[in-house]
Formats: C-alpha cells, structure tokens, sequence
C-alpha cells in the first residue's frame, strides 16, 4: 500500500511529462508547412492568452476580494481593467498596423495597387 505522500510524486511526474508533451507539440508543429500553420497560429494563441488570462484572475481575484471586498467598487475595477486593456489593444492595432481592425487579418492595398486595379 502506498503512502499519502507518495501520491504527490505521481502528480509530480505527470505534471512533468504534461508539460514535456506541450513543448513537443510545439516541436511537430514548427515542422508543418506555412499554410498550415498560419491556419493554427491564431486559434493557439487566443487559446495561450485565454488561459494566461484565467490563471492571472484565479490567482489575483481572491487577493483582491480580501483587499476591496465583494460588491460594486471591484467589479467597477474589474470592468475597468478590462476596459482599459481593451482601449490600449485597439490603439496599438490602429498604431501598428494602421485600421482599428486588428484581429481581422485583412490588409489595406497600398496606393499603388489601387491605382493600377489591385494587381
């Protein structure tokens, strides 16, 4: 029979081959060809950022339950967070790639290309 302890070094190791076996996947994906992998890029990403995301409020929401408390003065501050974080993203999507559009993936023709029909 085995002891309570050892309990954890099973959770241990398979929390070690989990992550080995993320790391890998993103090894076998480096090695598909662009068309491919330009179609998985963004569904992981948002996936990666979802889940950076939920752990950040897992780990922060209770500290800060402990310090505001629960009612209308931390949800105000969460919605503010996100509202904030919402208006830097546009901006930057309107600074570096010129459109508020960001997340569409669809380019402007330059000048010259609308000049001469979009050749």
């Amino acid at each position: 029979m085995m002891h309570p302890l050892d309990i954890r070094w099973v959770y241990t190791f398979g929390g070690v081959a989990v992550i080995s076996g993320a790391s890998f996947t993103g090894m076998v994906a480096l090695s598909w060809s662009p068309n491919r992998l330009a179609g998985v890029i963004r569904p992981l990403l948002s996936l990666a950022t979802g889940a950076l995301l939920g752990t950040a409020f897992g780990h922060l929401l209770p500290e800060s339950i402990q310090r505001v408390g629960v009612g209308r003065k931390l949800s105000a501050l969460l919605l503010a967070g996100f509202v904030t974080f919402f208006v830097i993203e546009k901006l930057l999507g309107v600074w570096f790639s010129g459109s508020g559009d960001s997340a569409s993936g669809h380019h402007q023709p330059s000048r010259r290309a609308a000049s001469r029909g979009g050749r």
